[in-house]
């Protein structure tokens, strides 16, 4: 599982420019795939969706990485997850959500495809100094994917196809989908994996394009790896947002121009061959310009996650 950006787009657009705004249609559908250019500086060229580059092989004894999914294998894995942002309708941190899940290997298929199911066990919060937001709103989201069910076939080089999302909660709306698939997407993100054999201090970097509400995020992510032990690799991870100049996305009503994407991330953890999973720590910063209805602002969401291993899974 890697950190994605998809969740914080949508909760930044769903703001608008003002108290008045509403928020762009869940199902309107994203502009069509282009290339991103990130800041100068950072890098020169276009980005396009599922680069993977090798930049350094690392040091000797090296392997290939490669998703080794043995039946029956589980585990147990609790996600803390921490939002402070600076929007036009507020600012201020959110209490932290802790998703508890379980990620059990249903099947292995004769080319090494593993088809794994994650379980979410258990929702809830923790209070933080400061938290501003709306108790319902949080007991409503923890109550939506309290026992959803995700599935999702992974193969050897972490590409990952079939995936499917099925929810406990009744009388789910389409808009209460789109949020639970917001939020339980990273469970089906493993990171594609570098072709060639690595060691220690091999650096790889992984782009990638997401669409979420209508707007084009250019993900460029340089891992390093700090070492092997078996299924069990450690690595340390910097990030880099990015997009197109200018982007407009629309709502009942409104029009959202969107520019100057930006922002950057870092983290360190682990993961683990035999089962997709990772554990670690990750933050990120992300900013981006809006205008909407003659009003200009400037959104920040700054996220910070930490994933860590439960009790072991009977």
């Amino acid at each position: 599982m890697i950190w994605r950006v998809r969740g914080l787009i949508v909760l930044i657009l769903m703001a608008g420019c003002g108290k008045d705004a509403a928020a762009p249609a869940p199902s309107s559908p994203p502009a069509p795939p282009v290339a991103l250019a990130l800041d100068a500086g950072i890098d020169a060229g276009p980005t396009t969706d599922g680069d993977n580059a090798l930049i350094s092989a690392g040091a000797e004894p090296r392997q290939r990485l490669a998703y080794r999914f043995q039946q029956g294998a589980k585990v147990a894995l609790a996600i803390e997850t921490e939002l402070e942002r600076t929007l036009p309708t507020g600012e201020g941190p959110l209490p932290t959500m802790k998703t508890e899940f379980e990620t059990e290997v249903m099947a292995v298929a004769a080319d090494g495809i593993g088809t794994l199911r994650s379980t979410v066990t258990k929702v809830g919060t923790v209070e933080r100094a400061g938290a501003t937001v709306d108790e319902t709103h949080v007991a409503r989201q923890a109550a939506l994917l309290q026992g959803a069910v995700i599935t999702f076939r992974v193969a050897p080089d972490g590409t990952v196809s079939d995936s499917a999302i099925t929810l406990a909660a009744r009388d789910v709306t389409p808009a209460m989908l789109d949020e639970a698939k917001a939020a339980l997407e990273p469970f089906t993100r493993t990171g594609k994996l570098p072709t060639e054999p690595v060691g220690v201090g091999a650096k790889w970097r992984r782009t990638t394009i997401e669409s979420p509400g209508g707007v084009q995020i250019a993900n460029r992510a340089e891992y390093e790896v700090t070492a092997i032990v078996g299924t069990q690799v450690t690595y340390r991870l910097t990030a880099t947002f990015g997009g197109a100049e200018h982007q407009t996305v629309h709502g009942p009503g409104i029009a959202i121009d969107v520019t100057n994407i930006r922002g950057a991330g870092t983290g360190t953890g682990t993961f683990d061959l035999a089962t997709a999973t990772t554990i670690g720590e990750y933050s990120q910063k992300l900013e981006l310009d809006m205008t909407a209805a003659g009003e200009k602002a400037t959104a920040m969401l700054r996220s910070g996650y930490r994933a860590y291993g439960l009790q072991s899974a009977p």
